[in-house]
């Protein structure tokens, strides 16, 4: 594919992760005054905007640092605390003894990513806790314990099952709830342990063309014709994004450049 000559090049940022990647295209510029004029986005976009790039951060996070091997723990109260920081720090208590257990038992650190969050019906915190699992043969026991060290409530263990575009849904599903605990008018969104793999970044510049891009907008290229650009890997999806909406109601793609995401997944050796 054929490199942009002029101003603006389409910058490819990627993100590596698992048996992942993410894939953004945008439009680079040599001056910022030669930009095209920017649609602002509205508060609400912006909102989206921020929960999709929250969402895509937790799924990379998961992708990254945990197998099908391991485990989400979903955790509930009995007595349901009145404040976040009520029920963080049960949770937190919860994660110590779970430590303690590992380093005992397997000599294994504990990881763990997950987010506490507020029930929209019932208006009740429960816990979402993905965790690694330290010795696959003896799983089932394992998950038996990790129910039991839960005193506060129910406990519940769920294998971890990935699709084509990795933990997608639930990430969407976990970090893009709207009713998030709120801490100083900030979102916390998740917590999680020290030392979790970040996904490799690598960034190139003019590989894919201003006209190209558009094509993929438009629709005029599929997930097949990218796959060359991408050795190893699936093109599993592809998602014009940087988007609101106009004052008629109908999708505005953003005006200074073309924005595309595109998700990949390892092939499978036959």
């Amino acid at each position: 594919m054929e490199k942009r000559s002029g101003r603006c090049r389409q910058i490819e940022k990627r993100y590596w992760h698992g048996n992942y990647g993410t894939v953004l295209l945008f439009p680079g510029y040599k001056k910022a005054n030669s930009r095209s004029k920017k649609l602002k986005p509205s508060s609400e976009t912006q909102k989206k905007l921020n929960d999709f790039h929250a969402q895509e951060k937790f799924r990379m996070l998961i992708d990254n640092n945990f197998t099908s091997s391991d485990v989400e723990m979903q955790l509930s109260f009995d007595i349901p605390p009145e404040t976040y920081e009520e029920a963080l720090a049960c949770v937190q208590r919860y994660l110590r003894r779970v430590r303690t257990y590992y380093g005992k038992e397997f000599d294994v650190k504990l990881k763990y990513v997950g987010v506490i969050e507020k029930g929209i019906k019932r208006g009740k915190f429960h816990a979402h806790i993905t965790m690694n699992i330290p010795d696959p043969s003896r799983r089932g026991e394992i998950r038996e314990k990790l129910e039991d060290l839960w005193e506060y409530g129910t406990a519940r263990t769920f294998k971890l099952e990935w699709n084509e575009e990795g933990m997608k849904g639930l990430a969407k599903y976990l970090v893009c709830n709207p009713d998030k605990p709120e801490i100083e008018g900030k979102v916390k969104r998740w917590i999680q342990s020290k030392g979790l793999k970040r996904p490799k970044v690598s960034e190139r510049t003019g590989r894919i063309s201003h006209e190209t891009a558009k094509k993929i907008i438009k629709g005029e290229l599929t997930e097949r014709d990218l796959e060359p650009l991408y050795p190893g890997y699936t093109v599993t999806y592809i998602e014009p994004y940087g988007f609101q909406k106009n004052a008629d109601g109908e999708t505005d793609y953003r005006q200074d450049g073309a924005y595309v995401r595109i998700y990949l997944c390892k092939m499978r050796k036959e």
